[in-house]
């Protein structure tokens, strides 16, 4: 699947977003990240089957992403899998537990190493 995906981009710019969320109270440390490119896109297939009597808790209008992407600065790479409805282009809301660093930080986030270390795998310090 192309990175330059019309959903693929959607999805992605929507992790930066809430990667930057998390840093709204320290952004005088923190860099605002900005997504620097899309290293791989795969649209992923659910083996949910359509059941009449579970109509409304089948998610038939979204289409799933494993989306790898690369951030600046600091060149963070994330990778998530995450669904999008395909009728309002909306990004699940629970990236929380989705969201993971798949390259090393090192020194980037030393700013919040002891204050903020849930930001470590996020934070790209000035």
């Amino acid at each position: 699947m192309s990175p330059s995906d019309k959903n693929v981009t959607i999805v992605a710019t929507a992790v930066v977003e809430y990667i930057n969320s998390l840093m709204t109270h320290v952004q005088h440390l923190c860099h605002e990240l900005k997504l620097a490119r899309v290293v791989k896109a795969v649209q992923t297939v659910t083996s949910i089957k359509k059941d009449e009597r579970y109509d409304d808790k089948i998610p038939s209008d979204y289409l799933y992403y494993q989306v790898t992407l690369e951030t600046s600065p600091g060149q963070a790479m994330f990778e998530i899998t995450t669904s999008i409805h395909t009728k309002s282009g909306n990004v699940s809301t629970d990236l929380n537990e989705s969201v993971s660093r798949i390259n090393r930080y090192n020194i980037d986030p030393a700013c919040v190493a002891g204050t903020h270390p849930e930001l470590l795998y996020y934070c790209v310090c000035f």
